[in-house]
Order: C-alpha cells, then structure tokens, then sequence
C-alpha cells in the first residue's frame, strides 16, 4: 500500500510538471509572432541591449530600443548585406564620439520622400543635389551665411605675420588701390564668376 501511494505521489508530480512549465514559458514569452525566418516577431515595450536599466528619457512611450555600452566601449547597430562587403553603422563611444560609419555606400538623409542631403563614399557633400561634380561642397540652392572666408592659399597664410614678410607701406597700398580699384593679390569681382565678401582681418 505504502509503495502504491509513493507511486501515485510521484504520477501526479509528473503529470503537473508539464502544466508548471507551460504556465512558466507563458509568462515568460515577451515576443508575439510565429517561430520562422520569414513572418512578423514583435513585442509592445521597451527593448534594451547591453544592460539592465534603461538610462534614456524615454517616457511612458511604447516601442523603445536603447543600446548602451562602457565607459570607452562602443554601443553599435549595424546592417549588412549578405551579398556583398557593403555595411552601414551607427555607434556611440561615450569617451569618444558618435558617429555613422559607411562601407562601400552614400549616406542620405531623404525627407518626405525626396533626397536633402548626400554624404558621399569620397567625401564629398551634396545639399539639395547628388551631383557634386569636383567640388567638396555642392549645394542646388541658395546659401545664407554671416561670413564666409575665402582663401587660394595652401597653407593657409599665416606667414604674412612674420617679421620678415614684406609688408606694403600705406603710401604704395594707397597707390596701388587708386590705379588698380582692388587690394593686392585679389582678383577683380568682374573676373569671378559670382560677387564675393570677403572678411579681412
């Protein structure tokens, strides 16, 4: 009798077993979704990668993901192509800087469907244009600006400081402007292809 009540103990522990564990993986189950490769996986929340606690400001907003690293340690989201080398990264170094690294690929920031900005694998910068011919800078539009300065010089010159520069005396300068209507080594606006102001300090 003893050894058939141990026996019957035992049955209903392992028959309950099963209904505690589905009941545990319920609980636990965070993400919605089928189980393949192909469907929708989602969840209504707060994703964090990297830690225990969030750190941001984010609110009582749903549908949050933060990324956080140490101190000198990088926090990264990547995309890859499976097809090629092509890669585009965005990281954060709190000792160090944030920043987008691209691979083989522009960075465009597009607005309302249509293209604002361009950074280029070359470097170059398009605003309002992709085309940036042989320039660093190539903006379709009109530029506002408090000062813009203008230099044909490299290095740039801060030799005109030294001690030995030879420096025109006003008398010279005075004649040279009267006869020629511009200052020494700056071209005539009507040779320019556009008026130009410059800052001379």
């Amino acid at each position: 009798m003893k050894f058939l009540t141990i026996n019957y103990i035992i049955m209903k522990k392992l028959i309950f077993l099963p209904f505690i564990f589905s009941v545990l993986i319920m609980n636990a189950q965070q993400w919605g979704g089928n189980s393949n490769t192909t469907d929708l996986t989602h969840r209504e929340g707060k994703v964090l990668v990297g830690g225990t606690s969030l750190m941001g400001s984010w609110g009582v907003g749903e549908g949050t993901v933060e990324i956080q690293s140490g101190f000198n340690q990088f926090a990264m989201l990547g995309f890859r192509n499976r097809l090629s080398t092509a890669s585009f990264d965005i990281g954060f170094n709190s000792g160090v800087h944030a920043a987008f690294y691209a691979h083989q690929v522009p960075i465009r920031f597009i607005t309302n469907g249509g293209e604002t900005l361009r950074l280029n694998t070359n470097g170059t910068v398009g605003i309002g244009t992709s085309n940036t011919g042989s320039f660093k800078l190539a903006v379709e539009g009109k530029i506002g600006a408090r000062e813009i300065k203008v230099t044909l010089d490299n290095p740039w010159p801060d030799y005109v400081f030294e001690d030995k520069y030879p420096l025109m005396n006003l008398a010279d300068l005075d004649k040279y402007i009267s006869i020629n209507k511009h200052l020494p080594v700056f071209h005539l606006q009507k040779k320019s292809r556009m008026p130009m102001v410059l800052n001379l300090e």
